[in-house]
């Protein structure tokens, strides 16, 4: 017999002298240790064991890849807590959390074994003077955490992390000091290592002018991704107000300082923002707004500031308006513009014999003042939400490709283009989508940052318009219709192909009967650089015979069809799922999806299939699970299949 295999069998033999310990030589009644100078809580413990199975296979036209895992582990956890001397001086809080584990993997015909012998998880923390103007906490945490993604190897991170933070409770200026240090390592499918430090202060004051909280945080960590080391530092101090004159004016202040460095490149910003606002009457408000930002970003600058009005009013019972105005200005490193704006907005609502009908318009214009250098500018962290099967456009246009950069949404992780996420560009806007085996998962949010060039060789007027129509009818039926309308004008300067002249249909009905849910939507966009017509079908069943078992269906329909490409995307969904108490302490439950997404840039088909037995008695829990899923992509010829079969025994902290 091998070490590794003599080693598992220690491992067993352990696992179940802990659970004899804790389950029969130990009372389960068992009382808390006391003396004159120290207390301890009855340790609560809870314990599992864990088998799993996986084997993942990858087809292609350059690779064939066949890989096969198997692991145990083994999982105690030890909960207490108490007081030292006595309570008033030191309480604290400790959870002890050994693990076992073993791993065995067959990957490209060659065998590796892993095995990792007791790692000691834990969680202690300790209050001092808990009940004092001053308190002071410390903390040390040691975790471990694995991440199964269906389609990539499993990725397990461990962490380690140790605080300390001052609580000064003074009444005028109640203050709390924090500082953090953490160190994580993932490994598996996406490795990586980061390590950072951390420092955050928090004051208020509520004694005169209002209340006031002071805020400033500074963060220095370094993150490791395929080979790439980011460094990172974050410092910023934010200061809000909020003042009352009386019980109709409050004035709302809010100033703040940021400032962040990744790799070589720093990025400063500062900004204010100042409201006010004054309720006239029970239907009549007005809000008064003002804001000034200021962003530098290496050699780039940008600059803007503006003020606002408005006022909101319900003469009638069934009738609100609100009417406001703004102007603002922005100046940055290639361009200026200056916009005048105006909007008007109606909303009415009024119940009906069957229902409610609700009717809401919207009118803005706005006037655009621009010169351009020619320099191109540039775009800082634009929020993009990445879903399989939905077109993303960038916000700005005329993007240089070569300058976008992709970062998750703490901006520790760079993503690689085509690896991680495709762009392509449509006439002067620029598409971007995620990779279905990559490191961005389907609906994540990521920061986008790239370089644009404005077209400012003219002024332009902007008229907009919306129309929006709700029929609500016996609390079950939604019939709607949505209709917007831009209209862009050249009001100075050479006129350019890139005005737009927008237009866009949405109509669509929602039913909810008894178990059934029916959704139709029809959206039609004249858009200049992205014109598409789509529709959307969706339905949902849900079938409950009696309390032990419960049955779900789904099933949806999407196109959608580019009018000025004539590219066409069509995407088939389909779901299952069965939930089933055969008796009091069993359940079974049973699922399947099925997406297949059909377009000229992309073909791939999604079928999962999952399993679930669930057996409680007492605090014990016996669970067993299969999943399968299978992902073809047409296009590149690649095909995935994953099997895994996972069984749990674990007993609830007690």
């Amino acid at each position: 017999m091998n070490f590794f295999y003599h080693r598992g069998v220690y491992i067993i033999i352990y696992g179940m002298l802990f659970v004899f310990f804790f389950t029969v030589a130990v009372p389960m009644k068992s009382y808390a240790f006391r003396n004159r100078y120290f207390y301890l809580e009855r340790p609560r413990h809870s314990l599992s064991f864990t088998y799993e199975f996986e084997h993942d296979r990858r087809t292609g036209s350059t690779r064939e890849e066949e890989n096969t895992t198997s692991s145990y582990e083994e999982n105690l956890d030890i909960e207490t807590g108490g007081w030292v001397i006595y309570p008033r001086l030191l309480t604290y809080s400790l959870r002890l959390s050994p693990q076992w584990e073993q791993e065995r993997e067959h990957r490209d015909n060659e065998l590796r074994s892993k095995f990792r012998s007791a790692m000691l998880r834990y969680d202690a923390n300790i209050t001092l003077l808990p009940y004092k103007p001053y308190t002071l906490y410390l903390g040390a945490r040691k975790s471990s955490s694995t991440v199964t993604t269906t389609f990539v190897e499993k990725n397990r991170s461990e962490s380690d992390s140790y605080s300390a933070g001052l609580s000064l409770k003074y009444d005028i200026l109640p203050t709390y000091i924090n500082y953090s240090h953490h160190e994580t390592t993932q490994s598996g499918f996406f490795s990586s290592t980061s390590e950072g430090d951390s420092v955050n202060l928090t004051m208020n004051y509520s004694r005169h002018l209002g209340n006031s909280q002071i805020s400033a945080s500074y963060q220095d960590r370094s993150t490791s991704f395929r080979d790439t080391t980011t460094a990172n530092k974050n410092q910023d101090i934010n200061f809000t107000n909020d003042y009352s004159f009386n019980k109709s004016i409050t004035l709302n202040s809010t100033y703040s300082y940021d400032e962040s460095q990744s790799g070589a490149s720093t990025t400063r910003g500062f900004d204010v923002r100042e409201l006010l606002k004054w309720d006239h009457g029970e239907n009549l408000r007005t809000r008064y707004s003002f804001r000034y930002d200021n962003t530098s970003f290496d050699t780039f600058r940008q600059e803007s500031g503006g003020i606002g009005f408005d006022l909101s009013t319900d003469l009638f019972e069934d009738l609100s308006t609100t009417f406001s105005a703004n102007s603002s200005k922005s100046r940055s490193s290639g361009s200026k513009e200056r916009i005048y704006g105006t909007a008007l907005n109606l909303g009415y609502k009024k119940d009906i014999p069957w229902g409610q009908l609700k009717i809401t318009t919207g009118h803005r214009y706005s006037l655009h003042d621009r010169s351009a250098s020619g320099e191109f500018e540039q775009f800082i962290d634009e929020s993009v939400t990445l879903t399989t099967g939905t077109v993303t456009p960038l916000n700005g246009e005329h993007v240089v490709i070569e300058s976008i950069v992709v970062t998750n949404s703490a901006g520790t992780i760079t993503y690689i283009q085509d690896l991680d996420y495709r762009v392509r560009e449509v006439g002067a806007s620029t598409i971007i989508s995620r990779v279905t085996v990559g490191a961005i998962s389907d609906g994540d949010t990521v920061l986008v940052d790239y370089a644009f060039q404005r077209d400012a060789t003219y002024d332009f007027a902007l008229f907009s318009q919306s129309y929006q129509t709700d029929l609500f009818l016996w609390s079950t039926w939604r019939v709607y219709y949505g209709y917007n309308h831009s209209t862009q004008k050249v009001i100075s300067g050479v006129t350019s192909d890139d005005l737009s002249d927008s237009i866009i249909h949405t109509a669509g009905t929602d039913l909810k009967w008894k178990w059934s849910k029916t959704a139709i939507e029809y959206d039609n966009r004249d858009i200049r650089d992205l014109p598409s017509e789509s529709l959307r079908i969706n339905e949902t069943i849900t079938v409950r015979p009696n309390n032990n078992i419960s049955f779900g269906l789904s099933g949806g329909y999407g196109v959608t069809k580019f009018k000025n490409t004539g590219e066409t995307t069509k995407v088939y969904t389909a779901n299952s799922g069965i939930q089933w108490f055969p008796a009091r302490r069993i359940n079974i439950s049973a699922e399947f999806n099925y997406t297949k997404l059909s377009g000229d840039t992309e073909q791939t088909t999604d079928t999962g299939f999952s399993t679930l037995f669930r057996y409680l008695l007492r605090a014990w829990l016996l669970s067993a699970e299969y999943e399968f899923a299978n992902l073809r992509d047409a296009i590149s010829g690649e095909e995935i299949k994953n099997n895994r079969v996972i069984f749990k025994i674990a007993k609830g902290m007690f």
